[in-house]
């Protein structure tokens, strides 16, 4: 449950990256990958809100696994 911080959340998400990056893209693929960093919330009036990895930020971890890749002039994308 979420006070317990025991909330398991499930994304699909299309991700692009500098087309440089497909080949390491390619070693993940179906491979699952964990994240483990705290997380802390950063504002900015140019950029406004967002989360950024920091010491001392809270607990947060990821999993993520790239399920397909693909290119496209140069931009790589990933699932």
């Amino acid at each position: 449950d979420w006070a317990s911080r025991q909330v398991s959340k499930e994304y699909l998400c299309l991700c692009g990256c500098d087309g440089s990056d497909l080949e390491l893209l390619e070693t993940w693929k179906g491979q699952r990958t964990l994240v483990d960093t705290p997380l802390a919330q950063q504002r900015s009036r140019q950029i406004g809100p967002r989360v950024v990895p920091d010491l001392n930020g809270k607990e947060a971890r990821t999993e993520f696994q790239v399920l397909e890749t693909f290119e496209d002039a140069g931009q790589a994308l990933m699932l």
